[in-house]
């Protein structure tokens, strides 16, 4: 995970708020990686996720480039939502904790409900937040997180084990036993050494094979 940006980190939670939530890592043992170092980060990431297109990405920068403190500030609010949302969906957290951050969403939700309209898209309907630097995202995001937390796919929402992840993903595996954010990467790694300890274990003579 140490080499990826937010250009390249796998986008696969399974829905819009996890995948925010995704964009810093979570190791058990600390040192975590941020993904999110500037607002040209949330831009980025908004157009993967097609919450944007080139053009409104463009415009923000811009706008970004003119009111630096404005830009700084919904960088700063974007990641405090995120913290909120983390409460929300990783089992475990106190009750005062998930009611702070429900209290947090439905804040966010309020704040951002005048600049938020339908938008036909590629035959499907989405919710679409005005190209203001301070609501943008942050409305879209916390719709997400009502939708899924009201939802009984909450209960499906899991934690990836990988020592250096611990991502959330919405599992929709047929039978419900998906563990990992991805194959591709923390299964992978299990995988590989899990084969690696069971084939270096002693054989019954005590040499190793």
């Amino acid at each position: 995970m140490h080499d990826l940006t937010i250009e390249t980190i796998r986008i696969n939670g399974g829905r819009l708020c996890l995948d925010f939530v995704n964009t810093r890592s979570y190791p058990a043992l600390g040192g975590y990686r941020e993904f999110l170092r500037g607002f040209g980060d949330l831009v980025l990431w908004a157009q993967r996720e097609t919450l944007i297109e080139a053009p409104d990405g463009q415009r923000l920068m811009a706008n970004a480039r003119e009111e630096a403190d404005l830009a700084r500030r919904a960088l700063n609010d974007a990641v405090a939502l995120r913290s909120a949302l983390r409460c929300l969906f990783a089992s475990g957290a106190a009750t005062d904790t998930l009611r702070s951050a429900l209290d947090d969403v439905t804040r966010t939700i309020r704040s951002a409900a005048p600049t938020l309209h339908l938008e036909a898209r590629n035959q499907s309907v989405r919710y679409v937040a005005a190209p203001a630097l301070d609501a943008w995202l942050l409305g879209p995001l916390a719709i997400s997180a009502m939708e899924l937390v009201t939802s009984p796919d909450r209960a499906h929402v899991k934690i990836c084990p990988g020592e250096d992840c611990h991502w959330l993903f919405l599992d929709q595996s047929r039978n419900g036993t998906r563990r990992w954010c991805s194959m591709d990467s923390c299964g992978g790694k299990a995988k590989a050494r899990t084969h690696y300890e069971t084939h270096r274990r002693p054989n019954r003579s005590g040499a190793a094979p």
